[in-house]
């Protein structure tokens, strides 16, 4: 008769995360993106700066003074102006993404986790600007 347990098994207690669990390295790239929510009183949306503190292909962690939810539907917009022109980008990359977490940092600031969508995270392009932004930040050993 096998046994009921393995006792060898590893297990994810969701509350001793592992160190990374991250699925993408992340790039630590100190850039203003442009962040749109719907204005909670229904008329058009709010646009704001967001500062990247770290960028992946799937998702991005920002400083903003926008209160968002987690959940929350956003667009985003990051320019991609540090990459040389012969990369042939747009000269900004834009879509949806989804709050996953926020943290108040202060009164006005929050730091917030976000998720994109398909429109970036399915994207080459936007997939192999990510990657050269993570082999500059790796060369300037920042």
């Amino acid at each position: 008769m096998p046994a009921a347990y393995t006792i060898d098994m590893t297990w994810d207690d969701p509350y001793e995360h592992r160190e990374d669990r991250r699925k993408t390295p992340r790039a630590e790239w100190k850039r203003k993106i442009s962040i749109a929510v719907d204005n909670p009183a229904g008329k058009g949306r709010l646009v704001g700066p967001g500062l990247v503190m770290n960028l992946s292909s799937h998702g991005v962690l920002v400083n903003t003074k926008h209160r968002l939810q987690p959940q929350q539907p956003v667009t985003v917009a990051m320019p991609t102006e540090p990459a040389p022109n012969d990369m042939c980008l747009p000269e900004v990359f834009a879509g949806p993404a989804t709050v996953v977490r926020v943290e108040a940092l202060d009164d006005r600031h929050f730091r917030v986790a976000l998720r994109f969508g398909e429109t970036l995270s399915q994207n080459m392009e936007f997939a192999m600007f990510v990657d050269f932004m993570q082999t500059v930040v790796k060369a300037l050993g920042a």
